[in-house]
């Protein structure tokens, strides 16, 4: 898994947009691993999905850990680092 994810935000790679297809919108209270895996499926079956959650970084109980937040704080900031470089070349 970080190989591909590693792999897709060296090559700015981003998933394809999924139409909504069903006339109802699901809410999911929380980002963590299972708020997310239940909005992509939900998503994926037509569902518009608004995903909620209280903290200021999506991720759930794997940002409690500080080596996880330093790890997934760091991934960020190179993303954003990457964005900005690409936005300049243009």
């Amino acid at each position: 898994e970080r190989f591909v994810s590693d792999y897709a935000m060296r090559e700015n790679i981003k998933p394809e947009a999924i139409p909504s297809t069903i006339p109802k919108t699901v809410a999911i209270i929380g980002s963590g691993p299972s708020g997310l895996s239940c909005a992509y499926f939900l998503k994926k079956s037509g569902f518009h999905v608004d995903v909620y959650e209280k903290e200021k970084m999506p991720g759930g109980m794997m940002m409690k850990d500080s080596e996880m937040r330093k790890m997934m704080n760091s991934r960020m900031k190179e993303s954003a680092s990457n964005k900005s470089k690409k936005t300049k070349k243009k």
